[in-house]
Parts: C-alpha cells; structure tokens; sequence
C-alpha cells in the first residue's frame, strides 16, 4: 500500500476503483505532485469500474 492506505486501520473495508474519463473532461494538475490530477466536476458513476477489494 501507500501513505494513503496507512491511514486505514485492518477493518476499514476499501476497494480499488479505475477511473476512465473521455478526453476532454476537465481536468487540473497538481503543481507539487504532476501525478496527480483532480476533477472540479463530478464523476458520474459509468466512467468508474470496481476492480475489487484492497
């Protein structure tokens, strides 16, 4: 895992989710971290894919 799993005890129940979004949904960088990206628009449910449990 990661720091971000780290902050989840043994019992928290999370899952792994892909995210596909068509290209020319707005998205903005994270200056510090150019990995990361996020979305100022809600992300509806069928650009989301369950792909089982951490």
């Amino acid at each position: 895992m990661n720091w971000f799993g780290d902050l989840f005890d043994e019992e928290s129940p999370l899952a792994i989710l892909a995210v596909r979004l068509p290209p020319h949904w707005p998205l903005h960088e994270t200056p510090h971290a150019p990995w990361e990206v996020s979305s100022r628009t809600p992300i509806p449910p069928r650009f989301l894919q369950y792909l089982g449990d951490a």
